[in-house]
């Protein structure tokens, strides 16, 4: 707004230089003409400063007798009558000074009346004046009313004057010829339009520069992004890797002579082997997508088995999973809905509580998968943001044990699949939904950007990397 209100200023003051240079053009070329404009309309002005002053003096005047007499019937302390008539004595000053003023620019009929019934009007004021300074008396007003014909006299006279110099000025205006018409022309035509264009133009191009910098700081945000993307990547990469060196170090050492100890330690390798191999799934899909060369290949899928390859490798290692069976068929890609239910089981498993449920429900031509669970939840500053690549927390990912793209990229998936991906916080509880299509008739069709196969069209994956990109 700032930016808007200097650039509209601008051009008001490049808008205000050509009529001021105009004016000069008009001023040499019509001298005569406009001086007696200048004169006359200085005069005018000065009578209606001077008809101004007197109106001033007269309320001033009236204000002043009004409260005298609350001072006479006690209601108003003498104090603030004086106060009045400190006011009273101003203003007369004021109109002394304008009205000597105004008569020396008259010519003698003029100045001769205006005189005299200036002489009236100031006579009584300083009656008033002469009489609010007296001593007063409790109970009897100092000035019982003031003579108001002094000032219509004058009044009349001072209007009389205004209206006669303003009269000369139009008729000064008018003779000025057609030079001062060209100007009036310009000033009220060509520079207004010329200023709205030129304003135009100005704030067009503020506008695209504040879009330029407005993606310029975008990519410096995105940037960052990354950066500290790369720098969490190396960390998070290590973990699971550290978690299965030092457990297969534990193995070869002491678990091969214990079979619940190698049970045990197997099964931590293969947890940290699974969260590996999701973490390079997205990282290997996200460039995909990002490319516009993710594919989809469309089969009507058991919803339970995938869910049950999912979960059992967390079974085994302890972890408590409630999976109710909902013999559902969906309408995806068995990998890339394998790739989902696995980010938002591991989201589930490192990040919820610690009671977990999986369940479905069929709708028309639609399934949706819950995953829910009775951990704390998403924090609400971070919610909308949810499903962005790279979203972090300061330096740290949204969710810990993730590279910042795992829900961002189910979600891709989903949508990519015609369906779609959402969180929400009911009593206590957090879902994630998953929705997919969902048919009685089985089909198998493949898509993939830029070919076509099967009896299914072709199905483009830009929009897959645009809702990525966001």
């Amino acid at each position: 707004m700032r930016r808007l209100l200097t650039s509209i200023s601008i051009v008001i003051a490049v808008a205000g230089a050509l009529v001021i240079v105009l004016v000069m053009i008009s001023s040499v070329a019509t001298e005569q003409g406009t001086s007696e404009v200048g004169r006359e309309g200085q005069t005018a002005i000065l009578a209606e400063a001077t008809l101004s002053s007197a109106s001033t003096t007269q309320n001033a005047a009236a204000f002043a007798v009004v409260l005298d007499k609350g001072r006479a019937t006690g209601r108003v302390p003498e104090g603030v009558v004086e106060g009045a008539l400190d006011t009273l004595r101003t203003t007369i000053n004021e109109y002394e000074s304008r009205a000597s003023t105004l008569i020396a620019r008259l010519d003698t009929t003029e100045s001769g009346t205006i005189t005299a019934s200036s002489a009236v009007f100031l006579e009584e004021m300083r009656r008033v004046t002469d009489a609010l300074s007296a001593d007063a008396e409790v109970g009897t007003p100092r000035v019982p009313a003031l003579d108001t014909n002094a000032y219509q006299d004058l009044e009349d006279g001072l209007v009389a004057v205004r209206d006669t110099r303003v009269r000369e000025v139009l008729v000064a205006a008018e003779n000025v010829g057609q030079v001062a018409d060209a100007v009036r022309f310009l000033v009220v035509v060509v520079i207004p339009i010329g200023a709205m264009l030129l304003l135009r133009s100005v704030y067009r191009r503020r506008r695209e520069r504040d879009a330029l910098e407005a993606e310029l700081e975008h990519q410096r945000e995105l940037s960052t992004q990354k950066d500290e993307f790369l720098t969490n990547l190396s960390h998070e990469l290590k973990t699971p890797l550290t978690g299965i060196y030092g457990f297969a170090l534990a193995l070869d050492e002491d678990g091969l002579d214990d079979p619940d100890l190698a049970r045990e330690l197997t099964g931590h390798i293969i947890t940290e082997a699974g969260e590996l191999s999701r973490m390079v799934d997205d990282l290997i899909t996200a460039g995909q997508i990002e490319t516009g060369n993710v594919g989809f290949i469309i089969d009507d899928v058991e919803v339970d088995a995938v869910v049950e390859s999912v979960v059992e490798p967390y079974l085994r290692t302890g972890h408590t999973i409630d999976v109710v069976p909902g013999e559902c068929t969906a309408e995806a890609d068995p990998r890339r809905l394998q790739q989902i239910v696995r980010t938002l089981v591991s989201n589930a498993v490192c990040h919820g509580g610690p009671n977990i449920e999986i369940f479905s429900e069929y709708g028309v031509g639609m399934l949706s998968l819950f995953i829910m669970d009775d951990g704390d939840g998403i924090d609400e500053s971070v919610r909308e943001r949810l499903f962005e690549p790279y979203v972090h927390d300061g330096a740290e990912p949204l969710l810990a044990g993730s590279v910042g793209l795992g829900l961002a990229i189910a979600r891709s998936l989903a949508v990519g699949m015609d369906g779609s991906l959402s969180y929400t916080r009911t009593n206590g509880l957090t879902y994630f939904v998953l929705k997919l299509p969902a048919h009685k008739v089985s089909r198998l069709r493949e898509r993939v950007v830029g070919t076509e196969r099967g009896d299914d069209t072709m199905y483009d994956t830009r929009k897959v990397a645009k809702l990525f990109s966001r």
